[in-house]
């Protein structure tokens, strides 16, 4: 294991100006029996999960692993965490109640 990036969740959507660039060709049939062609750019906005992402890096993530046990943590029980699960401890405190998820890298 070289790291770990945190994901942590909040409420809310980022959005923000687009370059319009995806465009659409319509046609239509008019009563008359002639077609009225036009083309639409589209003006979707990109809309994103607000998202705070922190990296942890080897340093910190031994420490997590191989350190004393954290005040939240029973020190009985974290003798018998193998390293993921203490992993996953120290990634809980980062949640703000709206989810968090990691991946080591």
């Amino acid at each position: 294991m070289s790291a770990v990036v945190i994901n942590t969740y909040y409420p809310g959507i980022i959005g923000g100006r687009v370059a319009h660039t995806e465009k659409q060709t319509i046609t239509i049939p008019m009563p008359d029996g002639k077609f009225l062609t036009k083309t639409i750019t589209h003006s979707d906005r990109a809309l994103q999960p607000c998202v705070r992402v922190t990296n942890i890096t080897e340093e910190v993530l031994n420490i997590w692993q191989f350190g004393e046990c954290p005040y939240w943590e029973n020190p009985k029980r974290w003798q018998g965490y193998n390293k993921e699960k203490k992993i996953v401890s120290y990634v809980a405190r980062f949640d703000d109640g709206f989810g968090v998820d990691f991946k080591i890298t």
